[in-house]
């Protein structure tokens, strides 16, 4: 006798992924013409106008040097707490897979950390930033950029390949992937976790310590 109120997530679904095909359907989409799209272009602006701003005051931006992007002091922190790129006996991983690696700050900071054996794959739907490619094309260990998106089973078969190719030895996977962000917080939150689950699912039985 539940309530039946409450209903059932339609099998295969995550809740995350029904409550997110729930909410955009119940927005109306987000194509509106005339004084919406206006609207729109006039946040887009200001919010631009706004990130520029903080770019332009913001320490790590001044502090990133060669590296294409900030970011990589968020993973440089992680790691010198956590050590990732180095197993427990001391060795660098076979494969590591970074995912939404444009523009290529993440994959900079991964590959110095790597041996002449190890293989680096960096995965995304833009393509890196040029000279950070040109970078990672020189380094010493193995390196793969492929474009495309992650979440498409193509991909995801030509990830594993590689693995396959080192016994099935994929140990680390990065992830800094972001949806392109609609301006609705609660939409974009859970486009965001619907994106990470998905990072989550596939990366589980791929992982070997």
């Amino acid at each position: 006798g539940g309530d039946s109120r409450i209903e059932a997530f339609p099998q295969g679904v995550s809740q995350i992924g029904y409550l997110l095909r729930r909410r955009v359907s119940s927005s109306g989409g987000h194509n509106k013409k005339g004084d919406a799209s206006q609207k729109q272009k006039r946040k887009v602006t200001k919010s631009s106008r706004a990130w520029l701003d903080r770019q332009a005051s913001d320490e790590y931006v001044k502090k990133k040097g060669d590296s294409p992007s900030r970011s990589i002091f968020k993973l440089e922190q992680i790691h010198k707490k956590h050590s990732f790129l180095r197993g427990n006996n001391g060795r660098s991983p076979k494969v590591v897979v970074d995912l939404g690696a444009a523009p290529g700050g993440w994959s900079l900071y991964a590959s110095r950390h790597l041996s002449p054996s190890s293989t680096l794959l960096a995965v995304d739907l833009l393509p890196l930033d040029e000279q950070t490619h040109a970078k990672l094309e020189q380094a010493p260990h193995e390196f793969h950029a492929l474009q495309g998106d992650f979440t498409s089973a193509q991909m995801q078969d030509e990830i594993r390949k590689y693995g396959s190719a080192a016994s099935g030895a994929v140990n680390v996977v990065l992830s800094d992937m972001a949806p392109n962000f609609l301006g609705d917080a609660r939409t974009d939150a859970l486009r965001t976790m619907h994106l990470c689950e998905h990072v989550l699912h596939f990366s589980m039985p791929l992982l070997h310590p």
